[in-house]
């Protein structure tokens, strides 16, 4: 199994809480944006 490094914004290594919690931002984006093409469907 392949180690991931993922760097933050400031160009140091993310810790796990970091990269959960980008995670969950992205899957909180990808949703928003879900709705949005959704209610411009319904409209």
């Amino acid at each position: 199994m392949k180690k991931l490094t993922v760097y933050n914004m400031n160009g140091e290594t993310a810790g796990e809480q970091e990269i959960a919690a980008g995670l969950l931002e992205l899957k909180r984006g990808s949703q928003a944006v879900t709705d949005v093409v959704t209610a411009y469907r319904a409209g």
